[in-house]
C-alpha cells in the first residue's frame, strides 16, 4: 500500500544469552570501519559488576545491511566464530563492538592476545570479580566460563554450602540481564559511518579515513592496508616517517572533483580509488622527494601542514610523472613558504586547500598567478614562538627553512646530515640552544623565552654536549679560534656574528632580535616580498649585472653594426681610456700582447660602469638597444646608481641608505631589463603608434580574443617599461577597485598593441570599460556605453562617478561632469557626440594631472 511507513529503526530487549547466541552462529559481525579489540581485563571485571549489580551496561546498536555491503565486514579468527556465509541479510555490530568481544571471551572462556579470559573468575566470599591467575579453584573462585556453562549443576554440588546461594544469584543474573538492541534498516553506507561517529562518542572519534577506508573497502583492494604497504613502508625506510593517512583522501577529492572537503572525501569511490592508486602513490612520493630536495622538509615532523603535501602531491598528479621546469618550480616555493609562515591552512583548510589548487592548475597551465598570501609575521612573532611546541606551521616552516640552508659544523665546515640521526633529537629542544639553558637559568632561573624559536639551531650531538652550560662568548671565541671559516659557518645557520648581535657580551635579549631579524629577512627572500642580494651576496650580484651589461652592450652592437664595431661605436675618449688601462695590464703582464685584447668583448671589461652611459646613449647604439632598455633616462639614472653601488661594493666602503636602496633598484631594473632579448617584439611606447593607429588597434583587439593571454606580472613590465612605476602603481589601484565591484579583468594582447581590459558585469551581461595601453593612455569605449544601458540613465552615471570618487586621490568633478552627461537622453548623433565630449574631458583632466587618480597616467594622451 502506497504510503506506508516502514520503520527504520527498531529498539528492542534481549537477554544476553540471546546475544551471545547470535554472535556465536555468526548472525552479527563486526564492520571494518571497527576498531580492534583493545580493551583491559579491569575494565572487563568492570563490565561483569555492572552486570552482577544490575547497572546499565548501553545499548547495542545492529545495522541489518544488504548484501551488497557484505564486503564491509571484517573476519576475527581469533574469536573463533564460524565463517561468514554469503546471501541474506547480515547485521553488522555498529556500537558495542569492544562491549560484545569482552563478554564473548570471558563467557566462552577463550584465550585472545596471550590473556586467557577464563582466569576472570567470581569470588564467591567476597561476591565479585577478579582476575585470578591461578585460575577457577572449583571451590571460591569460579570462573565465569564455567557459570555460563552446563556444567553449573556439578558445581553447585561441589562448593560449600554457604557459597552455593552467591553462585546461584551470579548465574541467574548473567542469564536474565536484559540487553537493549537498537536495529537500523535501509541505510546506505555513508550513513551509517555518520551513525557509527555519531553514536560512539564514549571512545576515540572515527576520524574521515576511518569512514572512508570502510566506505571504498573490496576484499582486494583494503585502503588502510595498501597505504601502509606502499607508502608508509618505503616512507619510513627512507627516514621521512610516516604521512597523515587523510593526505591520500584528500588527495584523491582533489584529482577527482578539484575539492577536498568532507563532502567530496566520501564522494571517493572504490573503483575510481583502486583505478588512481599507482597514480595516487607515485604522486605523493615525488612530492616528498620534491620537499625533502628543494625545500628542506627532512622528515614528517617538519612538514608544515598536511595541506601542503596533499598540494604538492596534486602538482606531480597533473604533471602524470613529469618534472616541474624551473619557473613552475619557483611559483610553488613560494606558496609552499607563504603557505607556512602565513599559517594559511590554520583554519578551514580543506576550503582554501580547493582554492589553492587552481593556483596550482595556473601554475601548471604555464600562467604567472599572484600568491595574494597575506604574511602577518615579525620579529616580535618569531620571538615568541617555542620552539618546543610539538606542531605550529611557523616552528616547523623554520626547520624546514634552515635546513635549507643546508647548514655545516661549525669547527670544520663539513655539511650537517640532517637525514640520517647524526643531529641531537629535533624534538628535544634543549639540545640546540645557541644560548645554553643551562647557562641562561643560572644567569636568572626566571629568564623568559629560553625555547625561543631565535635561539634554536642544528647541534651534532658531540659539539652540544662540549658546549654544555658555557657562555655563548667563550664557546664562540673557542670556535673562532678552531674555524678560521666561523663567520661563513655562523651563516649557514643564520647565526649573526659580531659585537652588535650581543654573542660577544652575552646579551641575550639582543640577540634574540638580532637574530630573528636575520631570519625575517631570509622569510622575505623565500616569499618573494625580499629581492634584494645578501650583504654577503653583493659582489656576486654586482660582478654578475658588470658581465650581463658587457655582454648585452657587445651582442647587441655585433648584431646591429656588425664586427669591427669599436672603432665607429665607442666614443673616442671611451676608446682612449680603455687602451690606457689595457697599457697598464700589460705592463703587469709582459707574456700577452697586444694581441690579445682585439677582441671587442674583451676590450669592454676595461671599460668603467660610467663609461657605458656615452656608449649606450650615443644615437646609433641606441637604435639598436632601445628594444631592451626601453626608456634612456631611466637607464642612465640606474646606471649612475648601480656605478655609486658598486664602487661601494667593490672597494668595501660604506654607503648611505639612499645609495643601497638605489643600487639594490637598479640591480632589480637590469635584472628585468635584460632577461628580454634583443630580438624580441619592441613594446610598445609613447610614439610607436599615431593616435589612429592606436584607435584602429583597439578595435582589432576588440573584435577577436587576444593571441596571447597576459598575466598581471606581464602586464605591469610592459607598461612600467613605457610609463614607469607610476602608471604601475596607479593601474594597481584600478585593478583594487575593480575587484572591489566584483570586475573581471582579462590581460591580453594583439599583434598590434598589448592592453589590460576588464569586463563590467552587468545582469548576467559583460560590458567592456576599458584599455590601458602600455603607453600610460586611457582609451575609453564610448561606443560599448552606446550599447549599454546602464549609463544611459542619471543613476548609473552617478554610479560610476561615485565609484572613481571613492579611490583615494582620486577626485571628479562631478557637477561639471554631470551638466554634460545629463544631456545625453537618447542614442541620436547629437547624443552620442556629447557623450564623447564627456569623456574626452574626463580623460583631459586625467592627463593634465588635474584629476590624480587610478586610471591617469600623467603625460599620456587618451585616444577616442
Amino acid at each position: 500500500m502506497s504510503g506506508q511507513y516502514v520503520q527504520k529503526i527498531e529498539p528492542r530487549t534481549r537477554t544476553l544469552p540471546n546475544l551471545m547466541t547470535d554472535l556465536a552462529e555468526g548472525r552479527y559481525r563486526i564492520p571494518e570501519f571497527q576498531r580492534d579489540y583493545v580493551w583491559p581485563v579491569s575494565k572487563v571485571i568492570a563490565l561483569f559488576d555492572s552486570i552482577y549489580q544490575e547497572f546499565p551496561i548501553g545499548s547495542f546498536f545492529i545495522w541489518q545491511a544488504d548484501a551488497e555491503h557484505h564486503e564491509v565486514f571484517r573476519e576475527c579468527t581469533a574469536l573463533k566464530l564460524p565463517e561468514h556465509q554469503p546471501g541474506g541479510p547480515i547485521h553488522y555490530i555498529l556500537d558495542g563492538q569492544q562491549r560484545l568481544t569482552s563478554l564473548y571471551l570471558t563467557l566462552f572462556g577463550q584465550t585472545f592476545r596471550g590473556v586467557d579470559y577464563s582466569r576472570i573468575c567470581f569470588d564467591l566470599d567476597e561476591r565479585r570479580f577478579d582476575y585470578v591467575n591461578a585460575g577457577h579453584d572449583g571451590e571460591r573462585f569460579i570462573s565465569v566460563s564455567e557459570i555460563w556453562g552446563p556444567g553449573l549443576p556439578m558445581l553447585m554440588r561441589s562448593v560449600s554450602e554457604e557459597r552455593v546461594g552467591p553462585l546461584d544469584e551470579v548465574q541467574n543474573n548473567l542469564m536474565r540481564y536484559p540487553v537493549s538492541v537498537v536495529e537500523i534498516r535501509d541505510k546506505g553506507l555513508a550513513e551509517v559511518c555518520l551513525i557509527f561517529q555519531r553514536i560512539n562518542q564514549g571512545g576515540r572519534r572515527l576520524g574521515r579515513f576511518d569512514l572512508i577506508s570502510a566506505m571504498t573497502y573490496r576484499p582486494e583492494f583494503d585502503l588502510r592496508a595498501r597505504i601502509q604497504e606502499d607508502l608508509q613502508a618505503p616512507l619510513t625506510e627512507r627516514g621521512f616517517g610516516e604521512i597523515a593517512p587523510t593526505v591520500v583522501t584528500q588527495l584523491v577529492a582533489l584529482m577527482q572533483h578539484g575539492h577536498c572537503t568532507q563532502k567530496h572525501e566520501f564522494d571517493v569511490r572504490a573503483d575510481a580509488l583502486q583505478d588512481l592508486w599507482p597514480e595516487v602513490v607515485n604522486a605523493i612520493l615525488l612530492a616528498v622527494d620534491t620537499m625533502r630536495n628543494a625545500l628542506g622538509v627532512i622528515t614528517t615532523d617538519f612538514v608544515p601542514y598536511d595541506a601542503i603535501l596533499t598540494l604538492m602531491a596534486y602538482a606531480h598528479a597533473r604533471c602524470q610523472g613529469r618534472a616541474l621546469s624551473e619557473s613552475q618550480m619557483q611559483l610553488i616555493e613560494e606558496w609552499f613558504w607563504k603557505s607556512a609562515f602565513g599559517e594559511r591552512f590554520t583554519s578551514a583548510a580543506p576550503t582554501r586547500m580547493g582554492q589553492d589548487r587552481k593556483y596550482i592548475d595556473a601554475i601548471l597551465d604555464d600562467q604567472k598567478p599572484a600568491c595574494d598570501i597575506t604574511l602577518n609575521i615579525t620579529v616580535a612573532k618569531l620571538k615568541q614562538v617555542q620552539i618546543t611546541q610539538g606542531s605550529g606551521a611557523i616552528r616547523r616552516a623554520f626547520l624546514c627553512l634552515l635546513a635549507r640552508k643546508q647548514p655545516v659544523h661549525l669547527v670544520n665546515n663539513t655539511p650537517l646530515d640532517l637525514s640520517n640521526g647524526s643531529i641531537s633529537d629535533f624534538t628535544s629542544a634543549e639540545k640546540h640552544h645557541i644560548f645554553p639553558k643551562a647557562f641562561l637559568l643560572e644567569q636568572n632561573p626566571s629568564t623568559p623565552a629560553i625555547n625561543a624559536l631565535p635561539n634554536f639551531c642544528f647541534l651534532p650531538a658531540e659539539l652540544n654536549k662540549k658546549i654544555s652550560s658555557t657562555a655563548p662568548s667563550t664557546y664562540f671565541s673557542h670556535l673562532a679560534e678552531q674555524n678560521p671559516n666561523l663567520e661563513q659557518a655562523a651563516a649557514s645557520h643564520l647565526i649573526p656574528m659580531g659585537p652588535e648581535t650581543g654573542l660577544t657580551n652575552d646579551d641575550y635579549e639582543r640577540f634574540l632580535t638580532a637574530r630573528a631579524e636575520l631570519i625575517l629577512e631570509e622569510i622575505g627572500r623565500l616569499c618573494g616580498t625580499i629581492t634584494t642580494p645578501l650583504e654577503t651576496e653583493r659582489h656576486d650580484a654586482v660582478s654578475r649585472i658588470e658581465a650581463a651589461l658587457r655582454d648585452r652592450i657587445h651582442e647587441t652592437l655585433q648584431a646591429g653594426r656588425g664586427e669591427g664595431y669599436w672603432d665607429q661605436a665607442i666614443p673616442d675618449p671611451i676608446r682612449e681610456s680603455t687602451a690606457h688601462r689595457i697599457a697598464i695590464e700589460l705592463k703587469k703582464n709582459p707574456s700577452q700582447s697586444e694581441d690579445d685584447y682585439q677582441d671587442e668583448r674583451r676590450r669592454l671589461d676595461f671599460c668603467d660602469v660610467s663609461d657605458y652611459v656615452p656608449i649606450m646613449a650615443r644615437k646609433a647604439n641606441w637604435a639598436h638597444l632601445k628594444a631592451v632598455f626601453g626608456n634612456s633616462d631611466e637607464l642612465t639614472h640606474h646606471l649612475r646608481a648601480f656605478a655609486q653601488y658598486r664602487n661601494a661594493v667593490a672597494h668595501n666602503r660604506p654607503m648611505s641608505e639612499l645609495a643601497r636602496l638605489g643600487g639594490e633598484q637598479a640591480i632589480l631594473w637590469f635584472q628585468e631589463r635584460m632577461a628580454i632579448s634583443p630580438e624580441s617584439t619592441q613594446p610598445a611606447t609613447e610614439t610607436s603608434l599615431a593616435p589612429d593607429q592606436e584607435a584602429n588597434a583597439t578595435s582589432a583587439a576588440d573584435e577577436a580574443p587576444r593571441q596571447e593571454q597576459w598575466t598581471r606580472d606581464d602586464f605591469f613590465s610592459r607598461l612600467e617599461q613605457a610609463r614607469g612605476v607610476l602608471a604601475v602603481a596607479r593601474s594597481e589601484q584600478l585593478l583594487k577597485w575593480a575587484e572591489d565591484i566584483d570586475v573581471d579583468l582579462y590581460f591580453g594582447h594583439s599583434p598590434k598593441a598589448p592592453s589590460l581590459k576588464s569586463w563590467l558585469k552587468y545582469d548576467g551581461r559583460h560590458f567592456d570599460l576599458l584599455h590601458i595601453w602600455p603607453s600610460g593612455g586611457i582609451p575609453f569605449h564610448h561606443n560599448q556605453f552606446r550599447k549599454h544601458p546602464v549609463f544611459q540613465t542619471e543613476s548609473g552615471h552617478r554610479a560610476l562617478v561615485d565609484t572613481w570618487n571613492a579611490i583615494e586621490g582620486f577626485e571628479v568633478n562631478t557637477d561639471m561632469l554631470w551638466q554634460k552627461a545629463a544631456q545625453v537622453n537618447d542614442l541620436s548623433e547629437d547624443g552620442f557626440r556629447m557623450l564623447q565630449e564627456v569623456l574626452a574631458w574626463t580623460a583631459t583632466a586625467m592627463t593634465q594631472n588635474r584629476i590624480p587618480g587610478p586610471i591617469a597616467s600623467v603625460g599620456s594622451t587618451p585616444s577616442h
